[in-house]
């Protein structure tokens, strides 16, 4: 991976995917994380999501 790229995770708590005619997000809460995902870990990943809810 290189130094200048970089990733982002979307992770949606709360809510529900609806489609009409396009899949949305709807009634919940979306947090981005900037991280590098060939390092963030499963037990990091269950701390950000117990956090939000």
């Amino acid at each position: 991976m290189s130094a200048e790229e970089e990733y982002y995770i979307n992770l949606y708590v709360g809510g529900k995917f609806v489609r009409d005619p396009h899949v949305n997000y709807s009634s919940g809460e979306m947090a981005r994380l900037k991280e590098d995902p060939d390092t963030i870990s499963y037990f990091e990943l269950y701390k950000i999501v117990k956090k939000k809810g």
